[in-house]
C-alpha cells in the first residue's frame, strides 16, 4: 500500500527539500546525508526573473517535489525574517498546525547551511547540512510537515517556535528568528478523562469523532496495555471514503522520542459509503515484554517491541486510517497521544 501507510511507518517529521533550477548554464551541486531523512540539494542561483507560482500540493501522504525556477527566491510561501552579513533567513509566517512550513536561507559566503526548529519541548526539526560542493555560497529550502508527530511522538502544538540557521564554520546560529504556528480551527481540542486507571481521549474534526481508551496508565514488565478505538461519522449526508482495514494505526515512543513499537499488519483499502452515526473500531494489544510466537497466540499480542522495553514513561500515538477519494488523509487530523508507565 504505497502512500497510505500508518503514522508509525512515516518518519515523525517529514523534510521536503526543493531544487533551485539554474538557468544560464549555471551548475548545481548536491550533498546526501547518509542515513538522513532526505537528500539536500542546493545550487548557485541565476538573477533571471520568473513569475512566482504556487507549488503543487499533496495527495494523501505522498510528497510532491517542488521545483523553484530561477528568480523565484525566496519560495512563494516564505517571508524574510532575518538578514545580516551572513545571509538571509525565510520562514512561513502565517502557518497553521498541519501545514508544511517553508524554511529557507541564502548564505552570503558559507557553502553549508542547516536548520533547527526549537519549541517548548526541545528540538522539533534538525536537518542535515545542505552543502554546495563547489564551496561557494549556498541557498537551500526545507519544508517542515507539522501534520506529523514531533520526535517524542506527540502532535505539534500551536505556539511560538525558534528557527536557527547554522553554517559550516562552527557557528550554531548565524541567522535566527521566532515564528508562530496558529491553531487549525477545524480541529477541536483533545479531551482526556481518567477513571479507575482507565484513560479515555477523544478528538473531533469536522464531521468525524475519534475516541481511544487505554485500560491502564501503569503496567508491570511482562504485562500488556489494551487499546480500543471508535471512529464515528457525525455528518448528516452520506459520504464515500477509502477506509483501511485494520483501521487503527498506532506507534509507541520512549521518553527520548525513539519509536520502540509499531502496529504494522497487512492492510486492505476499501471504498465505503458511511451514514450518520456509523462507527468503526478495533481492539489492540501492546505487550511490555518480547513474546514468543506461542505467547503471542495465547495473548493475542502479535507485535513485539523492537527490544525488551525498560521501565519508564512511554507514549502511544494512534489515528484512524481513512481517506477521501482524492487521496486526502483525514485520519491525521484525528491523531491522539496517550502516556503510560512500565514498572518493574
Amino acid at each position: 500500500m504505497p502512500r497510505r501507510t500508518g503514522i508509525g511507518a512515516r518518519a515523525p517529521i517529514a523534510v521536503l527539500l526543493a531544487v533551485l533550477v539554474v538557468v544560464a548554464a549555471a551548475a548545481y551541486f548536491s550533498y546526501t546525508n547518509p542515513g538522513g531523512p532526505a537528500s539536500i540539494i542546493s545550487s548557485t542561483r541565476s538573477t533571471s526573473q520568473s513569475t512566482c507560482t504556487s507549488p503543487p500540493g499533496k495527495a494523501g501522504n505522498a510528497t510532491v517535489a517542488i521545483t523553484e525556477t530561477a528568480g523565484q527566491w525566496p519560495p512563494c510561501s516564505c517571508a524574510l525574517v532575518d538578514s545580516n552579513s551572513n545571509g538571509t533567513l525565510y520562514v512561513s509566517t502565517n502557518a497553521v498546525v498541519g501545514d508544511d512550513v517553508c524554511i529557507a536561507a541564502s548564505m552570503t559566503e558559507s557553502p553549508i547551511v542547516s536548520f533547527e526548529v526549537i519549541g517548548p519541548a526541545g528540538v522539533y526539526l534538525s536537518t542535515p547540512g545542505c552543502m554546495n560542493s563547489a564551496f561557494t555560497a549556498v541557498s537551500c529550502e526545507a519544508d517542515w510537515d507539522t501534520a506529523q508527530p514531533d520526535p517524542r511522538g506527540n502532535p505539534i502544538q500551536p505556539g511560538s517556535y525558534e528557527l536557527i540557521a547554522s553554517d559550516g564554520e562552527g557557528s550554531r546560529a548565524v541567522l535566527e528568528a521566532n515564528f508562530t504556528l496558529t491553531s487549525n480551527t477545524a480541529v477541536a481540542t483533545t479531551t482526556t478523562t481518567e477513571s479507575n486507571g482507565t484513560l479515555l481521549a477523544s478528538r473531533t474534526w469536522e464531521s468525524w469523532s475519534f475516541e481511544v481508551s487505554m485500560n491502564s496508565t501503569s503496567v508491570r514488565t511482562g504485562g500488556a496495555i489494551s487499546l480500543s478505538d471508535r471512529l464515528t461519522y457525525l455528518g448528516s449526508a452520506n459520504e464515500t471514503i477509502d477506509m483501511v482495514s485494520p483501521i487503527l494505526s498506532a506507534s509507541v515512543y520512549n521518553s527520548t522520542g525513539a519509536q520502540v513499537w509499531q502496529f504494522t499488519p497487512s492492510q486492505i483499502t476499501t471504498s465505503v459509503t458511511v451514514y450518520s452515526g456509523e462507527t468503526f473500531g478495533q481492539p489492540l494489544c501492546i505487550p511490555t515484554a518480547v513474546l514468543t510466537p506461542t505467547e503471542q497466540n495465547q495473548t493475542q499480542c502479535f507485535f513485539n517491541f523492537i527490544e525488551q522495553p525498560a521501565p519508564g514513561v512511554y507514549s502511544v500515538v494512534a489515528q484512524p486510517l481513512f481517506y477521501l477519494s482524492n487521496g486526502q488523509d483525514l485520519g491525521q487530523n484525528l491523531q491522539i497521544s496517550l502516556s503510560f508507565t512500565i514498572t518493574t
